[in-house]
């Protein structure tokens, strides 16, 4: 058995033991349990998005890994910020948007998205600009809805004032039919 497929089985073993509890305390804002686990050698791909021997929050069988979830509880956090939901609408506006593989993917597999330093630069969120973590990308959809929520809502407040506007305007030029297509009494054409 080679180094990397040992490596693989212990950290295999090791997620499998944690509880969905404790798996889901490995991910996001605040780490509460690390698994770090001797993979020699580490692969390159591996080793740029986690760093050397340090994975964390994953669960993993041989084919595949995947994250559970995002803590994401008000009790976990500091240093809160309202954000400006419209400035962040006109920064998704500006991030480049592009369909693309990764280099180890067959090409026909697509993926959508941003790249991460496009996301860093426009944004200034996460650990660092080769990633874009769930919470952040999360976070600025839901702020980019908002933002187009509240615009839809003030297009529906103008649209009412125009229609309420539009209709006194029709009542104003039916009352000028009306006047105009009543015959002046004969009186008041003799009297020029």
């Amino acid at each position: 058995m080679h180094s990397e497929e040992t490596g693989l089985s212990k950290l295999t073993s090791l997620l499998e033991e944690l509880s969905d509890e404790e798996a889901g305390a490995c991910v996001g804002g605040t780490v509460t349990y690390d698994v770090y686990v001797d993979v020699q050698p580490v692969d390159d791909a591996v080793e740029s998005l986690v760093g050397p021997q340090k994975i964390l929050g994953l669960y993993a069988t041989q084919d595949s890994f995947r994250i559970r979830g995002t803590w994401s509880d008000r009790n976990l956090k500091t240093n809160f910020a309202t954000v400006d939901v419209q400035e962040i609408l006109t920064k998704v506006a500006t991030v480049p948007i592009e369909t693309w593989n990764y280099k180890d993917q067959n090409p026909t597999i697509r993926h959508i998205g941003p790249m991460a330093q496009d996301f860093a630069a426009a944004f200034a969120v996460g650990e660092d600009n080769r990633l874009i973590h769930p919470v952040d990308a999360n976070g600025v959809a839901l702020a980019a809805i908002q933002a187009l929520y509240q615009q839809l809502q003030d297009k529906d407040t103008q649209i009412s004032t125009m229609n309420a506007e539009l209709d006194t305007l029709k009542q104003q030029i039916q009352e000028i039919k009306r006047q105009l297509s009543t015959p002046l009494p004969v009186a008041a054409l003799s009297s020029n």
